[in-house]
């Protein structure tokens, strides 16, 4: 098991841009795993692809939650002070992570899982249950987004 924990924590890092939550995401991954009583024996891959499944849903799930507290917040925010407004510019690594945040949740997950933990496309089609075909399109158009949105940015 700790043989996928550092890679699925990278992977949940970049969903989630929370180091806290995103190993909250994984040990539910793993908690979930052993609570089905999932046989460790299976096929390395297989386990693989649903250990990433599981860790991308309760990711999911967080953000769910996340995006319902943040919506309260900000009806409870709007009779506060205005924020600064003169914010320091963003470094360039926080250019590129607020540019991916853009991008659609499955645009998100494929270009994680391809570029940050450099899982072949036949590993992303088994994690995500997509066929390859809409891996590859998918792929294709986040990088094609991504770029967009940098140049936009003037990250590029």
């Amino acid at each position: 098991m700790a043989t996928h924990e550092q890679a699925l924590l990278r992977y949940a890092c970049g969903l989630l841009r929370n180091p806290h939550a995103a190993q909250d995401a994984v040990q539910h991954a793993f908690i979930k795993l052993c609570g089905i009583g999932f046989p460790i024996r299976l096929d390395p891959p297989a386990l693989q692809a649903w250990l990433y499944r599981a860790t991308h849903n309760a990711a999911i799930d967080y953000l769910r939650h996340e995006k319902r507290l943040a919506t309260l917040h900000e009806n409870a925010a709007q009779s506060a002070d205005p924020p600064d407004p003169t914010p320091a510019p963003p470094d360039r690594q926080s250019q590129v992570l607020a540019c991916l945040q853009q991008l659609k949740p499955g645009e998100q997950q494929v270009i994680l899982l391809r570029l940050q933990e450099n899982l072949s496309y036949k590993d992303i089609c088994e994690t995500t249950g997509l066929p390859s075909g809409t891996v590859g399109r998918l792929l294709h158009d986040a990088v094609r987004k991504l770029g967009a949105l940098l140049q936009q940015a003037g990250a590029l």
